[in-house]
């Protein structure tokens, strides 16, 4: 049976997308197996000239972007919220929680990525059973990836980029040794207005960061047939961040409440892997055995001259131990599959300062000083069956069993030891209507555990304010549930050469279990009353649902791929008893719109994207504790490009326009706008 687009992506409300063909290529669900799968391979996007995976990311089917709680945007799929995503590098997580996995979005260079592989439901032999609102997998370049030569320049302030790789095969060609290297220089400058209903004001605000990469591959073939790959990745980032001016909404502040800011902070960061993995494979048997090493660092340094003078500074180091096997049949009618991990994972946080510094939705600045030890068994089993020519099944479960002892070295000065187990399944069923029609079905559980700071005992005081983690917090259990339809109308054509022409409708749904919010409560002290914010398990569900389509169109003999796609999202919670009734999930939009087109002729090409998604809604807490409802209108983000091939160099030309959204906070009138943005950057390249 031949392999078919499952084109993926939006509707449930119908948000278009047209896609730059050539340069996102639609997504390839796997033509074997029941789980809806989808690979996309790094190439295709190139046309954008993309600086970092974020700049991959977010040009992909169906990704919707999420404000954060520092003002940046972030990855999301199904329009759940980041914290919701796993985000894995060669299969295997990036060390921490979201400390770490947001800031790889925009620390890995682009021109280290060869694939991206998306999961949107849960499976049992994924990491902890995938994440609740999906899985994104970043394949790094291998030892067999091509020696080259990369420049950008553009930007915002002539920000560039250099990256060059150089390949060593030896003469039988079974082993490969690759080593690559990136030096990126970013610069940006926004500026903008604010008010707060009786006054008003400009702010500014300058960023700059600079990045040294160094991927360093090996690849042997022992036996013929048992192939070895080790991988060595370093990342180096200095960053600085100074704000100023009239700033009303979410500012850093101290005891001394005010709107007008003038901070600066200074970031260093280091994130090492070390990983590989061999394949043992005889006649009927498949083994996999790997392992990883990581190690992160990051040192801040915050200084705050208004609305009062502070200094703090915090240090984080991460590391993990990873190791584990699988072993699957690759003959049988079953082509069963089984595995087990073991992870260690550390961290130590100190900090030390002149005060806490603190925002409605921002806690990493508090002065964390902690030690946090975790100790992860995971087990999986899975089974596929082909029930008949046209039907295919797998169903499995993973057993994640844990324990973690912290130690709270400020504050409380508690230790606590905790342990858990969660039984994970999955089930995902496919139909073959006919050979160009589609059904499948997908159900799932997975876990999101609690933010590491969160659970430990802390007691922070800010004034009439007090900061208070919350070791009784239990991870979330995320139940998902996808349908979808896929039609190919070219019955015989290779996934590879036709991958825009089809359409695929998917319908989804997640349940949140114990979702995790921020609570405020008011207590009486000595000193007086208090409004205590800590992080709490709900009673009551999240829900998520929505529809997705993506569709797309190939005219061979025009030279012109379109795409379209679309997506509609709802989701409530209730959180809070002040609130009338049930919010939508922090980051939801409403919709998505994608549309673009693709147009090549000999050796040109030409291309546009246009994405327009809906507003965000959250509910914050002022420093008095009262419920103000934040919105932020709609994003959208229009890229030209241009490119012309000659033997083994390519040029390009990328335009990249963002009207820039406000932010409003409706009960106090406070707003922030930005400017609009554009960036224009050119790219030579060449592969040999």
């Amino acid at each position: 049976m031949s392999d078919r687009p499952a084109l993926t992506a939006a509707l449930l409300a119908l948000v278009l997308t047209l896609a730059s063909a050539a340069a996102s290529a639609m997504p390839q669900t796997q033509g074997d197996r029941a789980y809806p799968q989808e690979v996309y391979a790094a190439a295709d996007y190139q046309v954008y000239n993309p600086q970092t995976l974020y700049d991959l990311l977010q040009r992909l089917p169906g990704v919707t972007l999420g404000m954060q709680a520092d003002g940046l945007e972030e990855i999301q799929l199904h329009g759940v919220d980041t914290r919701y995503l796993s985000l894995l590098i060669n299969g295997l997580p990036v060390t921490g929680t979201g400390l770490n996995s947001s800031l790889l979005t925009r620390q890995i260079p682009a021109s280290l990525v060869q694939s991206i592989e998306i999961d949107r439901s849960g499976r049992a032999d994924l990491y902890t059973g995938g994440g609740g609102g999906g899985t994104i997998n970043v394949i790094l370049a291998d030892a067999y990836s091509h020696s080259g030569l990369q420049l950008s320049l553009g930007g915002p302030l002539l920000s560039n980029r250099e990256s060059a790789a150089a390949q060593w095969l030896n003469e039988q060609g079974d082993q490969a040794l690759r080593i690559a290297g990136e030096h990126r220089l970013e610069r940006r400058q926004w500026r903008g207005s604010g008010g707060d209903g009786s006054s008003s004001g400009n702010f500014r605000q300058h960023f700059r960061e600079q990045q040294k990469t160094l991927l360093l591959n090996y690849a042997g073939l022992f036996n013929e047939r048992h192939p070895l790959q080790l991988y060595a990745l370093q990342i180096d980032a200095d960053e600085e961040d100074q704000r100023q001016g009239f700033y009303p909404l979410n500012a850093l502040q101290t005891s001394t409440a005010g709107t007008t800011i003038d901070q600066q902070q200074m970031l260093a960061r280091r994130s090492q892997r070390f990983g590989g993995d061999m394949q043992l494979n005889w006649e009927q048997w498949h083994l996999s055995l790997f392992f990883l090493h990581e190690r992160f660092r990051q040192q801040r340094d915050l200084r705050l001259l208004q609305p009062a003078a502070l200094n703090q500074q915090q240090d984080v180091q991460d590391q993990r131990f990873h190791a584990g096997w699988q072993l699957r049949e690759t003959r049988s009618e079953h082509q069963w599959s089984t595995g087990l991990s073991l992870q260690y994972l550390q961290r130590r946080s100190d900090s030390e300062g002149s005060g806490i510094a603190s925002s409605n939705n921002e806690r990493s600045h508090l002065p964390y000083d902690y030690g946090y030890d975790e100790y992860r068994l995971s087990y999986f089993l899975l089974d596929r069956w082909h029930l008949s020519a046209n039907t295919r099944l797998e169903a499995g479960f993973q057993v994640d069993t844990y324990e973690l002892q912290h130690d709270d070295r400020s504050g409380s000065g508690r230790s606590e030891v905790l342990s858990d187990t969660h039984w994970l399944p999955s089930f995902h069923w496919l139909h073959d209507l006919s050979g160009r029609n589609r059904i499948r079905l997908s159900i799932s559980q997975s876990t999101r555990q609690p933010e590491i700071a969160d659970r430990i005992p802390y007691e922070y005081r800010q004034d009439e304010r007090v900061w208070r983690g919350n070791d009784d917090l239990q991870a979330e259990v995320v139940s998902s549930f996808d349908l979808s339809y896929e039609h190919n109308p070219r019955l015989h054509s290779s996934s590879r050469n036709d991958r825009n022409s089809g359409y695929q409708i998917r319908l989804f749904q997640r349940l949140i279990r114990d979702a995790i919010v921020l609570q405020a409560s008011r207590e009486t002290t000595g000193s007086g009353p208090v409004t205590v914010f800590q992080p709490v398990n709900t009673e009551d569900s999240a829900r998520v649902y929505g529809a997705e389509l993506e569709s797309g169109l190939h005219l061979p003999r025009a030279g012109l791929k379109l795409e379209f796609g679309a997506a509609f999202y709802h989701s409530e919670i209730r959180t809070d008893e002040d609130l009338p009734g049930r919010e939508r999930l922090p980051g939801q939009p409403e919709y998505l719109l994608r549309l673009g087109a693709s147009w090549q002729q000999k050796e040109w090409q030409h291309g546009l994207l246009w994405r327009l998604q809906g507003d965000t809604e959250q509910f914050l807490r002022d420093t008095q504790g009262n419920l103000q409802l934040q919105t932020r209108s709609s994003l959208q983000q229009l890229d030209l490009y241009t490119r012309r091939h000659w033997q083994h160099w390519q040029a390009g030309l990328n335009l990249s326009l963002n009207p820039s959204p406000a932010v409003r906070w409706e009960q106090d009138q406070r707003y922030l706008q930005l400017e609009e943005r554009w960036y224009l950057r050119v790219n030579l390249s060449s592969h040999f």
